[in-house]
């Protein structure tokens, strides 16, 4: 056991190391933290958000340079609350983007604090929020009323490009960000697809489309795409399998999509356990998969919400492989530029259209 920790502590030295080492070229920004709620009295919703801002000092005076920068909306999974995954939140902030928490009243914490039957409360809330119609209908609601704000003055001299926005969250909090990256809503009802999102990072996406086609699903998501999973990613409560989480992608048309898959990593590996301290030690590396998510997905913002080219670069080739080593499989449809298009994968377990089979590239 002692070797073990030794081990798994000097792996995340060289991980965290190697990541700052990487974004040094990168410009990185204090970050100022908030929160408040904001009242949908359309829907009679109050919706608890939490702000990441970037911020050019140290003091907490917001001092902006020129430009504006991208915004980022993130979605918690089922029981949590918009203090989940901040280790995401608080670093994409840093390289320049506005992230803005949102929590979602009916499948946040108070499904299942101080409840008896916690499972059951649980599986209860997941089936009613299933189509995330209200959860993607909330992003919504914060977008906008954030840009009221901001054109009101509210937020000083803070400036923010409301039309240049990421969409991001994991298990059933993926779905309300694909819901308006343009993925058919599971109810069949109106599309929720928002123009003003222009990518999209899918943590754990949820599959279940019964009596629908998938190509239908997915066909009309057309912006950048970063979908993570792991091999173990068997859903807890949901009835998603790890060898699912990949659909998406799959039967996604567009290019500039990619999948990331985390050797042995399950369903926790995200933002760890809701509520269990069990297996302690097991959950410990925890924290290398979350430096890894932390890697990859601020690159894929940087390249697709700012357009820097260097970081386009490095995820788009065999850098971010390598940077991932035997950690993860990495897939890519990608908008080619002289690239050599390789193979493709066989180990799907879906049935996949051989027209869609363009991989750039996997992993070693």
């Amino acid at each position: 056991m002692f070797r073990f920790l030794i081990s798994f502590f000097i792996a995340i030295y060289i991980f965290s190391f190697q990541f700052l080492s990487n974004c040094s070229g990168f410009e990185r920004y204090s970050v100022v933290t908030g929160h408040t709620v904001w009242r949908d009295s359309l829907r009679n919703r109050s919706i608890p958000v939490k702000f990441f801002f970037p911020v050019i000092s140290d003091s907490d005076e917001m001092q902006i340079d020129s430009g504006r920068f991208p915004v980022i909306l993130f979605s918690h999974g089922l029981g949590g609350t918009y203090d989940r995954c901040s280790y995401l939140s608080q670093t994409w902030s840093s390289f320049g983007f506005i992230v803005i928490s949102v929590q979602h009243p009916g499948s946040d914490e108070r499904v299942w604090r101080g409840k008896i039957r916690v499972v059951k409360e649980l599986r209860d809330s997941y089936e009613q929020n299933w189509n995330c119609r209200t959860r993607a209908e909330d992003l919504r609601f914060v977008l906008s009323h954030f840009a009221s704000l901001l054109e009101s003055g509210k937020f000083g001299r803070l400036r923010a490009d409301v039309n240049n926005v990421g969409v991001s969250g994991y298990d059933i909090g993926s779905l309300g960000p694909l819901l308006l990256s343009g993925q058919m809503p599971p109810d069949r009802g109106e599309s929720l697809r928002d123009e003003r999102v222009k990518a999209v990072v899918a943590m754990s996406p949820p599959v279940r489309n019964p009596g629908l086609n998938n190509n239908d699903v997915y066909a009309d998501i057309q912006i950048p795409a970063l979908f993570i999973t792991g091999t173990k990613d068997d859903g807890i409560i949901g009835v998603t399998k790890a060898h699912q989480r990949r659909i998406p992608f799959d039967y996604m048309t567009s290019e500039n999509r990619y999948l990331v898959i985390f050797n042995d990593g399950d369903h926790q590996i995200y933002a760890g356990p809701l509520f269990s301290i069990s297996n302690f030690f097991r959950r410990d590396r925890d924290g290398i998969y979350q430096s890894a998510i932390t890697i990859v997905s601020s690159y894929f913002w940087l390249a697709h919400l700012e357009n820097d080219n260097q970081a386009k670069e490095i995820i788009d080739s065999k850098r971010i492989n390598l940077m991932l080593r035997n950690l993860a499989t990495v897939e890519k449809y990608i908008t080619p530029k002289n690239k050599k298009i390789l193979s493709k994968t066989t180990n799907s377990s879906t049935t996949i259209p051989s027209k869609y089979y363009k991989k750039i590239m996997t992993n070693q």
